[in-house]
């Protein structure tokens, strides 16, 4: 486990990379990728609950031409229960290999922040 402040931890299981809540509440997820330069395909970037296919965010943007690294972003609040894992997902559909590039010694990104508990109500 890794402390995120005020007592509060997040677990990182690099075997899955994916991050697992420790406390439940309202966090602010934010992951990021540095796509290398193509002039081809979409790219879609995207936040999973729980290992499933229901993202709780995602974006889509187009092809940035070479050599240009392009940086692409999704943000999302959500209210998580303890237990639950978060996963950063890439895909793209340029027809050829495409990995991530470099920027600002940036590649892939994923952060969870705790902003407090979780909103009564429905």
């Amino acid at each position: 486990m890794e402390s995120i402040g005020a007592g509060f931890e997040t677990g990182f299981d690099l075997a899955a990379e994916q991050i697992e809540i420790q406390r439940t509440g309202r966090y602010l997820l934010v992951g990021e990728i540095v796509w290398q330069g193509a002039s081809e395909g979409q790219r879609a970037l995207y936040l999973s609950l729980n290992g499933s296919a229901a993202f709780v965010a995602d974006h889509t943007i187009g092809p940035a031409p070479a050599p240009n690294p392009t940086t692409h972003q999704v943000v999302a609040v959500e209210s998580l229960a303890a237990g639950d894992t978060i996963e950063l997902r890439a895909l793209q559909t340029s027809g050829a290999d495409l990995s991530s590039g470099l920027s600002y010694g940036r590649s892939a990104s994923l952060s969870v922040s705790w902003l407090g508990p979780r909103n009564p109500g429905p």
